[in-house]
């Protein structure tokens, strides 16, 4: 993966010299050192402010420097250095693709088995460097698609009717999260997800018409869980608008209440 910043120059020239007058092979080798890379400056750094120079770093060059030592290996499971990308790193924006696997349905389905699985991957679109990368989702079990994604997170849902399962991945991590299932049965809700560095929230709601006789679940059921753990299982949060008025602006609810 290309970097994405260009190389800074440095608003000054700095050089070293030789503390005496000896001129063995030792010093002269010191001296053809870049003096911006002389491990007499880098290795009194702080940690803290070498953590602080890692968290501005663009994601794949972060990556990259991972394999630097043990200790910059682990920095993607401190919870520490975390917290500290959360708060200083800028926002980049990318986005993330799947293909059909059949035209005939506008849904993601993955059917495991065989050559399907080649069809559980994602492919994630850098548009600060112009670059796509590919994603393998083979964690996710078979019979689930992408629904919503927020914060870095991405929820699947369950394809059949029924109570949905849901999953909540983070791709670049490898982690996968497993919510429980629904209280009520839906066939293709809408899915919203919201990520935050203190919550995650998911909301499961409506469905799609399973025939044109059948009657259109309005319900919404919400999930959250907090920073340290604690999560309230599904409740019906609040009904869905039926109706809305294009001449008035307002949505009608089920009921014949409105809102503006």
């Amino acid at each position: 993966m290309d970097a994405f910043n260009t190389p800074i120059t440095l608003p000054m020239s700095y050089s070293f010299t030789s503390s005496g007058g000896s001129t063995s092979s030792g010093t002269a080798a010191n001296t053809n050192i870049n003096p911006w890379m002389d491990s007499r400056i880098w290795s009194k750094l702080p940690q803290r402010l070498i953590d602080r120079v890692i968290a501005f770093l663009p994601p794949p060059d972060f990556f990259r420097a991972r394999a630097v030592c043990k200790r910059w290996y682990g920095l993607l499971f401190s919870s520490s250095f975390l917290e500290l990308y959360l708060q200083i790193s800028p926002r980049r924006h990318w986005f993330l693709f799947f293909k059909h696997k059949s035209l005939k349905s506008y849904i993601y389905r993955n059917s495991g088995g065989g050559s399907d699985r080649a069809n559980c991957e994602g492919y994630l679109f850098d548009p600060y460097s112009n670059s796509w990368y590919r994603l393998s989702f083979s964690l996710i079990p078979s019979g689930f698609s992408p629904a919503s994604s927020s914060g870095g997170l991405i929820c699947w849902v369950s394809d059949e009717a029924g109570p949905k399962g849901l999953f909540l991945c983070n791709p670049l991590v490898g982690s996968l999260s497993q919510l429980p299932p629904t209280l009520r049965p839906r066939l293709f809700p809408s899915i919203g997800l919201t990520v935050t560095p203190s919550s995650i929230d998911v909301a499961v709601a409506g469905d799609d018409l399973i025939s044109p006789y059948a009657v259109k679940n309005l319900t919404t059921e919400s999930f959250h869980i907090d920073g340290g753990g604690f999560y309230s299982i599904w409740g019906t949060t609040s009904s869905l608008p039926r109706l809305c008025s294009l001449e008035s602006g307002e949505w009608f609810t089920s009921k014949g209440d409105s809102t503006a």
